[in-house]
């Protein structure tokens, strides 16, 4: 009844977990928030020119390439003469990431080509981009360093292309995905001179940590990166200004998590949806190419330019970037205060006022501050037009200060609406706006009290309906949503009321203070207008989301809001699941060998992996010290950091305490049914083969099967050595598994022909159940591990004949290779060998087997730290069980070869009932 029990507890957890998979799979393919992203266009063909590098370096790096972008006449004139070209020009360089491609500089260089030409300026921009081969760095440490050195050299290389009366002394560098890493690791070189590059954009590039730790170089090269930028962020690095977007929730290759840069005072962090004139989502690609980013980029670039090179003032480079990437008030630069008196001021005392004009000369009007708040909003081409009065006297404004730089550009893209938000205050009496001759405009403006501004909103449940959270005509409100969470998802459904005449109706603004995810909306009047209220972290520090409606247009707007399942499945797999899976699954798989083992020193006897799977490791004594064990570790930057996948910093509130277990709780029955239906299936296809096997064995010597294996292991080592170590890796979990298939077809031989003793037939299939746990470990092992270095080796290396650069197993391959030999060996028939050997010989294997998996756990390893956690909160006694593989695994093969009645020799072999 128990067991039956376990089944179904872990079946309707895998059917949950099946369903959250498949919302959560169907908002990653189906996005409800669809990219508004605009195509760029060319109207003159791309070429990409070879740059001529020496050949020592071609011949160090044969697989990277240096090309500069061209089109039209320009591309002619690169590839006739490159040098007299490139002399007016200040050099950008691009640097694709992960399997990007060198092209993708085109939407940037092309959108700065066509801008030069509509400017008519004397100084271009010549966008160099780097080819490296579509490599999988983003999997493969290794790879990383190598393009970092190139980039050195290019860096340098580029900078001596040009020689004229204006030399530039930097290059700009655009780094995409793990292009960004690349291009902030080429100040860690010890040859690169940091006074080469001044600016860096990086496009959705995880700055924190990989997005997959599968590799423990990849983690050494972050590790290394961000430890040197954290240091000298204000000594060497004092002058580096870096700008980093990430694309938002339309990007499901790199969680806006991982985006944020902290690591210096001058890094301007954002996503694309805050980012003004661009306030929507790109996904992973999308981002090289989206238009209104692109835009935004290629502007920066020429207002950075002072006397014809990227400015050395740091501050100032902050304030261009910031303009354009933080907040933007609409134009770049404001005149002081124009001279008032040849225009008569009016004074407005109405607290709320609208006007639509298109004057013929300039107007003035003027508001008394009051106890209340000042909001206004313009629409139109106005540049310098509210300013603060100091005094108003006799009808004039005293000493003004132009206040036109504290707007705040608002969408949509094209809208030219600002916003501008006036506290009251004791400095100031008044407030002056100007609308100058020649430009239409239309103004709104308001009074408004605190109360009036400030709404509290309480969002809904799992299991609530749908809730009205604000219904008003006020002119701005800021609702303060408290209780968000990073594993919630809400809908929040805008609706203005009917027969509103002005469309867009306002603006909804998602603010959230701890993280740059601001997301804007213009509001539709015909149709309701979706906002989902998604985190990519919790904060550190008590604070509240805020959704910020502006209602210009008078209209009553209504916001609903409701959990949306979909997304919150979707949440759920970001923020939480994906993570936690894969770690799971070792955990279990490591805490099912230590059952086995610790069942065997009391018993003598093994049950199989799958029924000590459902039984003995799903009792609720294993799974809620997990959960909260996982729970409370996942709090400590030291493991967070070492996780497969990044996870969200979770809030200290007690208040949630309950959420996360619940999910862990989850997680832990469904990784437990993966992996059990991973056993099933590698349990039926070694007994399938086994059978086959019995059906040729014979009983007696098996010195030629043996014999093969220490070949096959040799030659897996020489090939591992020649090409990669993973592959050897790969043959020899391979060659596990068939041997196994094997020992299990002498089970077949020795209780179907020969009629051993039950005792001896049940030390031989509690062996054969401990090796199937050993085999399903190192298959996951290898999966984990292997995978990575042997994509990048098969796709990048084996055409051109190279071996993979930076081999991270070949040391510990060769180390198990050379104990399967001695193991076989030892265990032959026909051999006599002492006790003694046959202990050293078993515990040479077990040892190299074990260190194997310790190894490759380099990026899994809290899966063994939750599991003797676990194993801690049980008693004090488990301790010793971290031993068992080892100890009990020597003393039960000598115990069953001194048992065994088949033989009737104790010293006849060191080989097991079954090998």
């Amino acid at each position: 009844m128990a067991k039956f029990t376990c089944i179904l507890i872990n079946f309707v957890g895998f059917l949950v977990f099946l369903l959250i998979i498949g919302f959560g799979t169907w908002d990653f393919i189906y996005p409800h928030n669809p990219s508004d992203c605009f195509m760029t266009y060319m109207y003159e063909g791309p070429t990409y020119v070879p740059v001529e590098i020496p050949i020592q370096v071609q011949n160090k790096f044969p697989r990277y390439r240096l090309n500069v972008y061209g089109e039209g006449r320009y591309a002619h004139a690169l590839g006739n003469d490159l040098l007299p070209t490139l002399t007016n020009g200040i050099p950008v360089l691009f640097i694709p990431g992960q399997a990007g491609s060198h092209k993708q500089v085109r939407s940037l260089a092309s959108v700065a080509y066509q801008m030069v030409r509509r400017r008519n300026t004397p100084r271009r921009f010549n966008f160099f981009s780097i080819d490296l081969s579509e490599d999988f760095c983003g999997i493969y440490g290794p790879l990383l360093e190598i393009q970092t050195e190139f980039v050195v050299f290019a860096i340098e290389h580029i900078l001596s292309l040009y020689d004229g009366p204006v030399k530039p002394e930097s290059v700009v560098i655009v780094g995409h995905s793990m292009g960004g890493m690349v291009a902030r690791g080429v100040f860690t070189h010890p040859k690169f001179d940091h006074a080469r590059v001044r600016v860096i954009y990086t496009q959705a590039t995880p700055h924190v940590q990989p997005v997959l730790n599968l590799d423990p170089q990849l983690s050494a090269y972050y590790r290394k990166v961000n430890e040197y930028w954290s240091i000298n962020r204000n000594l060497s690095l004092s002058h580096v200004v870096l700008v980093s977007v990430g694309g938002g929730y339309q990007d499901s290759l790199v969680p806006s998590a991982l985006v944020p840069h902290t690591d210096s005072p001058r890094s301007i962090s954002t996503l694309s949806t805050g980012v003004p004139r661009v306030w929507t989502s790109a996904d992973h690609r999308c981002i090289v190419w989206c238009k209104q980013l692109v835009l935004t980029t290629v502007r920066s670039m020429f207002d950075l330019l002072e006397s014809g090179l990227v400015t050395r003032d740091p501050d100032r480079a902050v304030d261009v970037l910031q303009h354009h990437f933080v907040r933007s008030p609409g134009p770049k630069e404001f005149r002081a205060p124009l001279p008032l008196e040849s225009v008569s001021c009016r004074l407005v005392t109405d607290t709320e006022w609208r006007r639509k004009a298109n004057p013929s000369r300039s107007e003035c009007f003027i508001f008394p501050l009051a106890a209340a708040r000042f909001i206004a909003y313009l629409r139109g081409e106005q540049s310098d037009w509210i300013y603060l009065c100091r005094r108003y006297s006799d009808g004039m404004c005293v000493d003004p200060v132009n206040w036109s730089h504290e707007a705040t550009l608002l969408p949509p893209f094209d809208s030219e609406l600002k916003y501008v938000d006036v506290a009251n205050s004791l400095t100031f009496s008044h407030v002056l706006v100007v609308f100058r001759a020649g430009f239409p405009y239309n103004f709104v403006c308001k009074f408004q009290s605190e109360e009036e501004t400030r709404v509290e909103g309480f969002l809904p449940g799992l299991l609530d309906k749908e809730v009205e959270l604000f219904r008003s005509t006020r002119v701005y409100a800021a609702i303060n949503l408290p209780g968000t969470r990073v594993w919630g998802a809400h809908r929040l459904r805008m609706r203005t009321s009917p027969g509103c005449a002005t469309n867009p109706s306002g603006v909804a603004h998602l603010r959230v203070p701890w993280f740059p995810q601001d997301e804007l909306i213009p509001l539709d009047a015909n149709r309701d207008s979706d906002l989902f209220l998604r985190l990519h972290s919790n904060p550190e520090a008590p604070s509240n989301v805020s959704l910020h409606i502006h209602t210009y247009s008078g209209c009553q707007v209504t916001v609903y809001a409701r959990i949306a399942y979909v997304e919150y499945a979707a949440q759920f797999l970001r923020s939480i699941g994906i993570s936690q899976i894969p770690s799971a699954i070792f955990m279990y798989s490591f805490l099912v060998l230590l059952e086995q083992t610790s069942t065997f020193s009391r018993t003598s006897s093994i049950d199989s992996p799958t029924s000590t799977l459902l039984t003995s490791v799903t009792f609720p004594k294993w799974i809620f010290p997990y959960v909260l064990l996982i729970y409370y570790l996942l709090k400590l930057d030291f493991l967070r950091s070492h996780w497969l996948i990044p996870l969200p910093r979770f809030s200290a509130d007690p208040k949630v305490l309950f959420f996360p277990p619940v999910f862990f709780f989850l997680i832990g029955h469904s990784s437990r049914i993966v992996l059990l239906l991973l056993m099933f299936l590698l349990e039926g296809l070694i007994k399938s083969l086994g059978y086959v096997a019995s059906c040729f064995m014979k009983p007696g010597s098996d010195w030629s099967l043996r014999h093969a294996a220490v070949i096959t292991y040799a030659m897996s080592l020489a090939i591992g050595w020649q090409t990669c170590s993973a592959l050897t890796l790969v043959i020899l979990n391979l060659t596990f598994v068939g041997f196994l298939s094997v020992n299990y077809g002498r089970i077949i031989l020795y209780r179907n022909i020969l009629n051993c003793s039950p005792g001896f037939q049940n030390n031989l299939i509690s062996w054969f159940h401990l090796e199937l746990s050993i085999v399903t470990m190192v298959t996951l092992v290898t999966i984990a591990s292997a995978s990575g270095p042997l994509a990048v080796w098969f796709r990048d290396f084996r055409p051109r004949g190279d071996r993979l650069p930076g081999d991270p197993f070949v040391v510990m391959t060769a180390f198990l290779v050379v104990a399967m030999v001695i193991r076989t060996i030892t265990s032959s028939e026909g051999i006599h060998w002492t006790p003694r050997i046959c202990r050293l010989s078993e515990r040479v294997y077990q040892i190299a087997a074990l260190l194997t998996v310790l190894y490759t756990f380099d990026y899994v390893y809290q899966a063994v730290t939750i599991a003797v956690a676990v194993i801690l909160y049980e008693s004090f006694s488990a301790l010793i069980t971290i031993a068992v593989p080892i100890q009990t695994i020597a003393i039960t093969s000598n115990r069953d070869i001194s048992n065994n009645k088949l033989y009737g020799n104790s010293n006849h072999s060191c080989r097991s009932p079954i090998q």
